[in-house]
């Protein structure tokens, strides 16, 4: 009897052990392969990185959208060449994208609304970008850290474009279910605007979400 429990439990511990690791370490392992810590700057060596205790795994152009306040650096509620200029080894440093790129990326995309959007003198001439402006880019910009068209229809089942086709406030979505997909695949298809007008950095991001990523789900 004695002999069974003692076979028992061994096989028990050798169970337990391929289990954690199979699952625990392997999985250490891929988390450690996506977000390596780095010293000094952000060379982009891996998909995600840490900043103040949070984590992200957006393209380097989505997060710039997200740090207005480091951008608009007098706080005047206008991003400008100047600003970005100044600021240019600082934010390429910390998030491993030409900022001053960023900035051009911007203004392109708002010239390429032209025919729904009103450009300001200062947009157009690239001197300078309204936030206004920016956070109407940076819908776009946003949009694109969807990756692939196949995320469209998800998209539109999880109510991102519920406003404006109930109240038909944007002219870019419109005001169909028709339009709005349009709108979705014109951004994410394959050679759509966001590979053409997003940074050299994004091309890379994808590449590497794509490789590390799991196999897609869609529902």
């Amino acid at each position: 009897a004695y002999l069974i429990v003692v076979v028992a439990v061994t096989l028990q511990s050798v169970l337990i052990y391929n289990i954690f690791h199979s699952i625990v370490l392997g999985d250490m392992k891929w988390q450690l392969s996506v977000s390596r810590p780095f010293a000094g700057c952000n060379t982009g060596g891996s998909l995600c990185s840490e900043l103040n205790g949070e984590y992200t795994c957006a393209p380097p152009s989505v997060q710039l959208a997200s740090r207005w306040d480091e951008l608009d650096a007098d706080h005047d509620g206008i991003w400008t060449r100047e600003e970005v200029e100044a600021a240019r080894e600082g934010l390429k440093c910390k998030y491993n994208v030409d900022p001053v790129e960023a900035f051009d990326v911007y203004v392109n995309i708002l010239l390429g609304w032209e025919e729904v959007l009103w450009i300001h003198p200062d947009v157009r001439s690239g001197k300078a970008i309204p936030r206004a402006y920016f956070v109407f880019a940076a819908g776009d910009v946003i949009m694109c850290s969807h990756r692939t068209s196949d995320m469209c229809p998800n998209l539109l089942m999880r109510g991102m474009w519920d406003a404006p086709l109930r109240y038909n406030s944007s002219r870019r979505v419109g005001n169909t279910i028709t339009s709005a997909l349009k709108y979705c695949r014109g951004l994410l298809e394959e050679g759509g605007r966001c590979e053409q007008m997003l940074p050299s950095a994004f091309a890379v991001w994808k590449k590497s979400s794509d490789e590390q990523c799991v196999g897609a789900g869609y529902s």
